[in-house]
């Protein structure tokens, strides 16, 4: 028995939810679970591991603005934008008495199909899509990022103002490194001269939660989110604003989204959060996984290719447009 419409969309609809629920579960609950932090050693002599701790001045709730409520906004205005231009630019052929025989959601270009009888605008399906393709891509960056920090451990800037650690055979006289700034005639050297893997972080130093980060600084997560989010938006202006009458509000607009992930990256930087290769690698992650959502799952920049033919008296022309199959299709 075929299928309506309605409920092959429904279906769709269906299944792309579960599998970006899916995604985010896998990054959030099972890899957390399936990949402890790696317990990584340290030099007494490295000095990036020996900045002060402050607090950041970003928070979860900056990061899901910038992440989840700035690009849905961005995106729905412009789809109905688009919407609205594509409506003013759609041109009505008329029979040969000059009258239109187009229906009315034709001619104005916002009625794309009805769903469980409810009337859905082009700008709606289309601004499904694309967000649509921004949540998966998304989802596998918090999978890349999750994977990737507990696979490395890279020890953060703080880890020794936050952790204060304890050598595991001399645990609860002193920490491991209290001796790092004393003279050599000391025989300090036998202490900050190897790498210390048999440690542990002094009990009332700070939280477990930030304990946990401390371990968790490779790759920047915030720079790595909000790259992806920016570079996202200006993947997706450059394809949907291309008109010339947009091309100052568009260039305005990607410069200022790309200054806002900079400045979340100076900001990691700035305090002692991250290392700079940290920032770097999650600035490269964020931007290939924003140019393959946008270029390769939803192939914005694609240009469908036109067929023209003539008909038998030459007196109109006939506009073929290439479908999803490939297949040459005239009106």
């Amino acid at each position: 028995m075929c299928k309506t419409p309605s409920s092959r969309l429904l279906q769709r609809l269906i299944i792309d939810v579960v599998i970006l629920i899916a995604l985010c579960c896998v990054a959030l609950v099972a890899l957390p679970k399936l990949l402890p932090t790696q317990r990584r050693g340290f030099f007494c002599s490295d000095t990036s591991l020996r900045y002060p701790y402050t607090a950041s001045l970003l928070n979860r709730v900056h990061i899901t603005i910038a992440v989840i409520a700035l690009p849905a906004a961005v995106m729905l205005v412009v789809e109905m934008l688009w919407a609205a231009v594509r409506a003013a630019r759609k041109t009505n052929p008329g029979s040969a008495n000059g009258n239109a025989v187009t229906t009315g959601a034709k001619r104005t270009g916002v009625q794309q199909f009805i769903f469980v009888g409810i009337n859905i605008p082009t700008f709606v399906s289309e601004f499904y899509k694309i967000v649509g393709v921004y949540f998966f891509g998304l989802a596998l960056v918090l999978i890349a990022l999750r994977a990737t920090k507990n696979f490395v451990g890279r020890l953060r800037p703080y880890f020794f103002d936050v952790c204060q650690p304890q050598l595991l055979e001399t645990l609860g006289s002193g920490l491991a490194c209290e001796r790092f700034d004393v003279p050599k005639a000391l025989n300090a050297s036998t202490i900050t001269g190897g790498y210390i893997e048999d440690y542990e972080c002094y009990e009332l130093a700070a939280s477990a939660e930030l304990l946990s980060m401390a371990r968790q600084s490779f790759p920047s997560g915030y720079t790595s989110t909000v790259c992806y989010a920016m570079f996202f938006i200006v993947f997706y202006l450059q394809a949907r604003l291309a008109a010339r009458v947009f091309l100052l509000l568009k260039t305005l607009l990607q410069f200022g989204f790309v200054m806002l992930a900079a400045l979340v990256a100076i900001e990691r930087f700035y305090t002692h959060h991250n290392h700079w290769t940290d920032i770097l690698a999650g600035g490269v992650l964020g931007f290939i996984l924003a140019a393959f959502a946008t270029i390769a799952v939803a192939d914005l920049f694609k240009q469908l290719p036109v067929k023209k033919r003539k008909t038998r008296d030459d007196s109109t022309r006939i506009y073929g447009y290439y479908g999803v199959n490939r297949v040459a299709k005239y009106y």
